[in-house]
């Protein structure tokens, strides 16, 4: 992502605003990067995890009936061993705490892939900067768009026009 956004400074000057948008895990992944490099001007994640411990805790449950404690502390410590970080440290919610870009959260209130509440946890997170949440009818899993279009549309220019962007 961040030579992405290089690339774009590079080609349209360091004063361009620049947002940055992402889904599902990509929803947790521009709040953590919002974090880490503050140029960007704005955030819009969609159907976002709050935390990678407790989605995945989330989805051994629901899809495997597998308790929690048995396997995320000993798969952490392989990712760490392997990839070099634990699950603990993917937690866009310790991220958006304190981080004063613009944020947008939007989910599905019929979304049961990352549950609607992780965006709700996240909202209510976020202590500085602007935020905005947009909780989408009959919406699945990143089906906010396609279910509930106009809607989805003017709450993103809405909240670009609240922000001047």
């Amino acid at each position: 992502m961040k030579t992405c956004v290089n690339w774009l400074f590079e080609k349209l000057g360091e004063n361009a605003k620049i947002g940055v948008m992402g889904e599902s895990l990509g929803g947790g992944t521009v709040i953590q990067y919002s974090a880490i490099d503050n140029r960007a001007s704005f955030v819009i994640a969609d159907c976002p995890y709050s935390d990678l411990k407790k989605q995945l805790g989330y989805r051994l449950k629901k899809d495997y009936k597998l308790p929690y404690f048995l396997v995320i502390p000993v798969t952490s410590l392989i990712s760490k061993i392997k990839f070099k970080f634990f699950f603990g440290e993917v937690s866009p919610i310790k991220d958006i705490k304190n981080n004063a870009v613009p944020t947008l959260l939007i989910h599905g209130k019929k979304d049961d892939f990352v549950p609607t509440s992780m965006s709700i946890e996240l909202y209510n997170a976020k202590n500085i900067g602007k935020k905005a949440l947009y909780l989408a009818d009959d919406a699945k899993h990143v089906e906010s768009f396609t279910t509930n279009k106009k809607e989805y549309e003017k709450t993103i220019y809405n909240f670009l026009e609240k922000n001047n962007l």
